[in-house]
C-alpha cells in the first residue's frame, strides 16, 4: 500500500472524524471506502479486513452495512485507528 504523507493522513483522519460526528453510519462507511479506493488497492484492503473484494463492493454501494469489526479493520487498512475519547462537552 502507498504511504500517505503526514499531512494527507491528518486530513483524512480529520475528515473521517467529522463524518463520524454526523451520526450516520452509512455515510461514514461510504466516505471510509472512498478513501480506501482512492489511496489503496481495494483487494488488499479486503484481504486485510478479512472479507472478499465483492463484500467490499457491497459495502461501497450501500447495499450492506459493514459490521463494526470489519469497519475497524478497514480503518486500520487505510492507515488510521479508531479511538474512543471522553466527550468534553458533557
Amino acid at each position: 500500500m502507498d504511504t500517505l504523507t503526514k499531512n494527507a493522513r491528518n486530513n483524512m483522519v480529520e475528515h473521517l472524524n467529522k463524518v463520524l460526528s454526523l451520526d450516520d453510519p452509512m455515510t461514514f462507511q461510504k466516505v471510509l471506502l472512498d478513501y480506501a479506493r482512492g489511496r489503496h488497492e481495494l483487494t488488499l484492503v479486503a484481504e486485510r479486513a478479512g472479507v472478499r473484494r465483492e463484500t467490499i463492493w457491497r459495502y461501497e454501494t450501500g447495499e450492506t452495512a459493514a459490521p463494526f469489526e470489519t469497519l475497524v479493520k478497514i480503518i486500520a487498512a487505510v492507515g488510521a485507528k479508531l479511538i474512543i475519547v471522553s466527550d468534553e462537552a458533557s
